[in-house]
């Protein structure tokens, strides 16, 4: 029995390390996607914002997804679409509160 129980403390050590990894690759992951997300939309707003028009946001995002789709397929561009579909209402945004104020 002492061999069983040695077993299942090893396979709650591997686990867990596991499942540490997992964890840290996840961090990782989630902050460069972050950091790739805010640098796209800071992107895109500095090309909004130096034409000074908001429609012309509608277009710079349906021509990026269509060409980035092209390259790294549908699915991550389909997450992407909407980071750049939220990065040009921040920028209309911005271009409304520069009008008022």
């Amino acid at each position: 029995m002492g061999g069983l129980t040695e077993a299942d403390g090893l396979l709650q050590d591997i686990r867990g390390l596991i499942e540490e990894a997992r964890s840290a690759v996840a961090v990782t992951v989630n902050a460069g996607l972050t950091m790739l997300y805010w640098r796209i939309g800071q992107r895109i707003r500095q090309e909004i914002l130096a034409e000074a028009r908001a429609e012309y946001g509608s277009l710079i995002v349906a021509t990026l997804s269509r060409q980035l789709q092209q390259e790294f397929g549908s699915r991550p561009i389909e997450l992407l679409q909407q980071k750049l579909r939220s990065a040009v209402e921040l920028a209309q945004l911005q271009l409304m509160n520069r009008e008022d104020g």
